[in-house]
């Protein structure tokens, strides 16, 4: 059944402006109307009828019920208008209406759709943001130089002989051995460090520069009735601060959130994955194809979508805080 978002006041949270007009655009052999700009004739006492709000809410806004501003003469007044909102409702309610005459068989890959449910954002771009801080590199470092067996297997294993020595010195009375044995450990743990003195800066430097270049994104999963959808949400495109919204609610925001969007993504947890075979493109013979890999699998097991959720790309997001008063 199809919605009729006219008379709906909508909160929106996110809006992908350059797709929203990619979308609209198609519609105008001219284009889309970024801004628009007009010069009328205004008048106190001029009158007419108009779809608009109602009086109390058309004062506010300097307008006189008759949809003009008001004015004790006469003039002539340039008016700037967005047609921004109007055009991400426009695209709410194209959405709807494609669904609604649109029957799915099969896959709905490429699909527009509006879906409903319990909205999750998890914001992991701190992860970039921190890497890029050098005070917090530079305590890394020092962590890493001071506790070398957080990362040396091999001494961490020589801190606990070294350890367990030192406490059988209360049990002997001959301690000279013990003694041996703890400054031949100590030497080779100092040689073992001495190998690598870079190393903690390296590592450092390492995690950092692998936490800038990751796909660290605003991560968004929409529960419906029947499916769970993963998502990826622009910084720039979204209408809240995030921190303000974890502090608020966590990260699962409450009420009933809506997606305008393209699906692109099904579930694939029962299929059985096999690697591409690039061995006509000779790409098998290059041992950076597995580097890279090896990173992208990393990325994705760390942050990326399970492979039972189905994805979305979201044009907007959206509530509807009930019908517009007029």
């Amino acid at each position: 059944m199809m919605t009729d978002y006219a008379d709906q006041l909508l909160d929106f949270m996110y809006v992908d402006r350059p797709k929203v007009a990619s979308f609209l655009a198609q519609f105008l052999s001219e284009g889309l109307v970024e801004r628009e700009e007009t010069t009328r004739e205004t008048s106190g006492s001029r009158s007419g009828s108009v779809g608009l709000p109602s009086a109390k809410i058309l004062s506010l806004l300097g307008i006189s019920a008759a949809g003009e501003r008001t004015s004790a003469n006469a003039t002539s007044e340039k008016l700037m208008k967005n047609p921004e909102w109007a055009q991400a409702k426009a695209l709410v309610q194209y959405v709807d209406d494609a669904q609604a005459q649109t029957s799915y068989s099969g896959s709905s890959i490429g699909t527009l759709q509006i879906v409903s449910g319990n909205l999750s954002i998890y914001d992991l771009t701190p992860f970039r943001k921190a890497a890029s801080n050098r005070s917090l590199m530079d305590a890394a470092v020092e962590f890493v130089s001071n506790n070398p067996s957080f990362f040396f297997e091999e001494i961490k294993e020589i801190d606990r002989k070294i350890g367990e020595l030192e406490d059988s010195k209360s049990r002997n009375r001959d301690t000279s051995k013990i003694n041996s044995d703890i400054k031949k450990l100590k030497d080779k743990r100092k040689d073992r460090l001495e190998n690598s003195p870079n190393f903690g800066r390296l590592l450092a430097e390492g995690i950092a520069e692998f936490a800038r270049q990751a796909p660290f994104s605003i991560i968004a999963m929409l529960q419906s009735e029947e499916d769970i959808y993963w998502f990826t949400l622009r910084e720039e495109s979204l209408l809240h601060t995030q921190g303000d919204t974890i502090l608020k609610y966590g990260f699962d925001i409450e009420g009933k959130w809506s997606v305008a969007c393209v699906v692109d993504g099904e579930d694939n947890s029962s299929k059985e994955h096999k690697l591409t075979d690039f061995g006509d493109f000779g790409l098998s013979q290059l041992p950076v194809y597995d580097m890279v890999r090896g990173v992208v699998t990393v990325s994705r097991n760390l942050a990326g979508r399970p492979s039972s959720f189905r994805s979305l790309m979201p044009l907007v997001v959206y509530r509807s805080l009930g019908p517009l008063l007029r």
